[in-house]
């Protein structure tokens, strides 16, 4: 996911890819990319598709405003994105539809979590049936990552202590999750496995 910001525009770049390709493919046109428009600095996000090559740029009716973060479920089907909404940042899915005229809807809009906490950076797991976030509402004042399970909407916890974790991303077999980890004024990448975290680069 990359995000920067240029003549007040905010962008989330987020891939509809299927697999782990090392390299650019000629389908690259052909894939949709999600991305995160505010129309001025400071301005209220709005989630947006568009092709590879930068056409059929559309705007997700999403039911209302302050939408971001989208990330693509591996088999292209659903969305999962931050949104404000309601108050604090939650996780919502929705599923994405093709028109057939260039544009895109969003169905099945789904609020996956319901707490006081900021809950950020969703991440799908390789099934589809998981996503990995980042939540402060064990400690409002550190974050660490959680797993939801999409069909009940069960948390288990991934990570605790007071850390800043952020960022999880999934291993394709979905049997690790990798995540950054705010080391006093640095940053470090972890990878979860079932006998706990490690750092795997500075």
């Amino acid at each position: 996911m990359m995000r920067w910001l240029a003549h007040g525009l905010i962008l989330t770049v987020v891939l509809s890819l299927i697999g782990c390709p090392s390299t650019p493919t000629a389908k690259w046109a052909n894939e949709r990319i999600g991305f995160t428009r505010a129309p001025e600095l400071g301005g209220t996000d709005h989630l947006w598709i568009m092709n590879g090559e930068g056409s059929g740029q559309s705007q997700l009716n999403l039911g209302a405003d302050k939408n971001s973060s989208l990330t693509w479920s591996p088999d292209g089907n659903y969305i999962a994105f931050e949104s404000t909404r309601d108050g604090n940042l939650e996780i919502y899915t929705a599923r994405i539809v093709d028109n057939g005229d260039g544009t895109y809807s969003a169905q099945d809009i789904q609020r996956r979590t319901t707490h006081s906490a900021d809950d950020s950076f969703p991440a799908w797991s390789y099934d589809c049936a998981l996503l990995a976030f980042s939540s402060n509402r064990a400690n409002p004042n550190y974050h660490n990552i959680y797993q939801l399970d999409v069909n009940n909407n069960n948390l288990t916890l991934i990570t605790s202590g007071n850390h800043e974790d952020l960022s999880p991303s999934w291993s394709p077999d979905g049997s690790k999750i990798a995540f950054t980890r705010q080391m006093g004024m640095g940053h470090e990448r972890f990878i979860f496995t079932s006998w706990g975290p490690d750092r795997i680069f500075d």
